[in-house]
């Protein structure tokens, strides 16, 4: 049995969740695979109306945060940590025993701006982060990450074995959530999804459609999908530039109600500094909407122009964001060529690369306790 600890991952919408969900439904589809327990935190809603098959659930307390986690392992005596079981956690643990631990990027190794803190804050979080990673990574028994550029990161940042890195990535083929009914009407719009923290990047957006609005150009409509830290500080600009009524910041919305945001949206607008892999240029590709991003490792080789990578310079974002809704035909006609190329890449497929890293892991844990 492997336990898959998420009693740390957060209970909202996050690509932590997606893959979870994703990852573990097709993993309870396979036959012949080693036996897996999920873990959450009691009360969680992260796998509701989640179909697992042979996955099954437990419940335990929530995870406290990653400062008291860590001094509790450190203090746990090894006795103890020897008789734990074999557990795969999706968030970082400094524990002792025999483990594997997922790695979804690797914000905090690089620089300011890529992280989107100041560079006070950034500065402390990148010491205390190389020291702690890099100690607790190399003695878990071995490393998942999302994506090929994450692990690449990892083996040139932290020296790791290439041997014990593995890509077990999330699928870029996803279903189509059936989208809720809706009779909305009104002008075109841009979409925003995600976790709204300085990392994203929309004040790089906001920043552009004040320079249309200066240009006497049509400033469009973005709908921003989430909630967080940053949206105080992204409220007070937009209104600073006169384009508060036109950056609609509409809160964490249910899946049925994005994905039919997705299917009216001129297209999805994603400035991310960085990312492990961006969970909603995917999504946005599966509901039939293009995309808009900045050029990150991990969106190398999806098509143009469903996907077209914008420089972070807001004069070539104003330019992007007025082309892509005054002429959205050749964007929204070149998605489907683009879905067809992702259809290879499933979450079945990552589950059974999962189920072979969880074979070698349970053979070299029973050789060596």
């Amino acid at each position: 049995m492997i336990d898959v600890d998420a009693t740390a991952v957060p209970d909202r919408p996050s690509g932590v969740r997606t893959r979870l969900r994703g990852l573990y439904a097709a993993y309870g589809r396979l036959a012949g695979v080693p036996e897996v327990r999920l873990v959450v935190a009691r009360n969680s809603t992260l796998l509701a109306e989640c179909e697992l098959g042979r996955v099954s659930v437990a419940e335990a307390r929530p995870a406290p945060g990653p400062l008291l986690r860590c001094v509790r392992r450190l203090l746990e005596p090894t006795a103890r940590a020897a008789r734990e079981p074999l557990t795969h956690h999706e968030t970082l643990p400094p524990g002792r025993a025999p483990a594997l631990v997922t790695i979804h990027d690797v914000r905090y190794l690089l620089s300011p701006y890529e992280s989107g803190l100041g560079w006070t804050a950034h500065t402390i979080r990148k010491a205390a982060y190389r020291t702690f990673l890099r100690r607790v990574l190399r003695r878990t028994a071995e490393v998942v990450t999302v994506s090929e550029a994450t692990r690449l990161s990892l083996l040139e940042r932290l020296g790791l074995e290439p041997s014990r890195v593995h890509v077990v990535e999330n699928a870029r083929w996803l279903e189509p959530v059936e989208a809720r009914p809706s009779r909305a009407t009104g002008p075109a719009f841009l979409l925003t999804v995600g976790h709204l923290e300085a990392r994203k990047g929309l004040d790089l957006v906001i920043e552009a459609l004040g320079l249309l609005r200066r240009s006497g150009r049509e400033v469009p409509c973005l709908r921003v999908v989430g909630d967080g830290p940053a949206r105080p500080a992204w409220q007070r600009r937009a209104r600073s530039l006169g384009v508060h009524q036109e950056v609609q910041l509409l809160g964490p919305r249910p899946d049925t109600e994005v994905a039919s945001l997705y299917r009216q949206a001129r297209a999805l607008v994603f400035p991310s500094r960085h990312e492990g892999f961006g969970f909603p240029v995917y999504e946005a590709l599966a509901h039939g909407c293009p995309a808009l991003v900045t050029p990150l490792p991990c969106f190398d080789g999806l098509p143009a122009p469903a996907v077209r990578a914008i420089p972070a310079e807001p004069v070539r974002w104003a330019d992007a964001l007025s082309e892509t809704v005054q002429q959205p035909g050749p964007f929204r006609d070149a998605v489907g060529a683009a879905r067809e190329t992702l259809r290879s890449s499933t979450w079945t497929h990552s589950a059974e690369v999962l189920a072979d890293v969880y074979e070698r892991f349970s053979a070299t844990c029973s050789r060596t306790r």
